[in-house]
């Protein structure tokens, strides 16, 4: 949320953020602003407002998501990882062929490297 704001900053924001987020001009000092993350994280490393960065700043600390093991950390709050689960049991939808139960049956056809 951008308060205090006075014409010529109200004027900036509702401009800067056309078709960029959802806003909503509270009263003339004070405009709500939804970012997802992806904007957020681009907005605080590109907003020419300084004293506005540390609150992106505190914004995006509080939404992250890790994702942490033993050997490993990922942050996941704007690099998702994404997994696939194959089910490639007999009764499973395959066309009966004993290569499809094959994993490097899977890589060949999608074209993935197997070694």
């Amino acid at each position: 949320m951008f308060y205090d704001l006075n014409s010529d900053e109200r004027t900036f924001l509702l401009r800067t953020l056309i078709r960029k987020a959802e806003k909503t001009l509270l009263d003339e000092t004070q405009l709500l602003v939804l970012f997802d993350v992806y904007d957020l994280e681009n907005w605080n490393r590109n907003w020419p407002i300084i004293r506005d960065r540390s609150i992106f700043e505190a914004i995006l600390e509080g939404h992250k998501m890790i994702w942490q093991g033993k050997n490993f950390t990922f942050n996941l709050t704007t690099s998702p990882i994404v997994y696939t689960i194959m089910n490639i049991t007999p009764d499973s939808f395959h066309d009966g062929s004993s290569d499809n139960l094959l994993v490097s049956s899977f890589f060949k056809k999608s074209g993935t490297c197997f070694n």
